[in-house]
């Protein structure tokens, strides 16, 4: 087997198995809704079936405009005047690894973190999908 051939086969399942997994997905949510009728309406948090159950938690939580949407800069606005906040704000360690690893800290700040560094090795696979005019050419090379 080639090289090529071994790529079109790898890239080919993956394609395969993520259409699998989305269609499962989209059923995995289905049935999660009909759990939340069902449990609604028997009143029921548990439901089994056989030795095996579930717990069907269903829990209202207060949500604010995320950064991009309309809203966002007045609740700011509002928070930094009260003065609360620091009360609000939590720690990101995230935005911290990502601005070391960009090199956007001062030399002095990344010195002394230095020694709580620790590295992940993280895996992402995108999918390009074709788009219809380039999908059609791509079927007649396989």
């Amino acid at each position: 087997m080639t090289d090529t051939d071994e790529q079109k086969q790898l890239v080919d399942e993956y394609l395969k198995l993520d259409q699998v997994k989305q269609g499962l997905e989209a059923n995995l949510k289905a049935i999660r809704e009909k759990l939340v009728e069902f449990s609604r309406s028997h009143q029921r948090k548990t439901l089994r079936s056989g030795k095996t159950s579930l717990t069907v938690m269903v829990k209202s939580r207060t949500v604010f405009p995320k950064l991009d949407q309309p809203g966002r800069r007045e609740i700011e606005a509002i928070i930094k005047e009260s003065g609360i906040l620091n009360d609000v704000l939590s720690f990101d360690v995230i935005k911290l690894a990502e601005a070391y690893d960009n090199k956007t800290l001062p030399d002095s700040v990344r010195k002394q973190l230095k020694s709580f560094v620790k590295t992940e090795e993280m895996v992402k696979i995108y999918l390009n999908e074709p788009s219809p005019a380039s999908q059609t050419s791509l079927e007649t090379l396989t």
